[in-house]
């Protein structure tokens, strides 16, 4: 008997290893997006975050309070920004006035989750 070609099972089983081959690279392929698009949220809620941090600290030292909004992208940034007098817990014994702590908050859903960014700092009004 000639053999000189491939049999209908090797061809079969073939197709299949490469098929659970290509569901393997398909599979790769969507966490390549999802990381992509969570990479992409994350570095526009920072920057947005570190803008508001920015125009907090240029107006001068800021007065307490709270300010918030919604940006009209999709999905939507919410961002808050709240300033409270502080006195840093490392100076206890030495009382610091006009030392105001800057919260930065920015929220957005990706996929069922709630995701935030955070940027805290201290800031003086200069008056010892």
């Amino acid at each position: 008997m000639d053999k000189r070609g491939f049999t209908l099972v090797e061809v079969m089983i073939a197709v299949a290893v490469v098929g659970i081959g290509m569901l393997g690279l398909l599979r790769l392929q969507v966490i390549s997006i999802i990381t992509t698009d969570h990479s992409r949220l994350l570095s526009r809620a920072t920057t947005l975050a570190e803008s508001k941090l920015v125009e907090t600290l240029a107006a001068g030292c800021p007065q307490p309070g709270t300010t918030h909004g919604r940006t009209d992208d999709d999905p939507p940034l919410e961002w808050q920004v709240a300033v409270a007098d502080d006195q840093p817990e490392a100076t206890p014994d030495i009382r610091l006035d006009g030392c105001r702590r800057i919260t930065v908050i920015v929220e957005w859903n990706e996929g069922r989750s709630r995701r935030d960014v955070r940027l805290v700092t201290l800031a003086f009004d200069g008056r010892q």
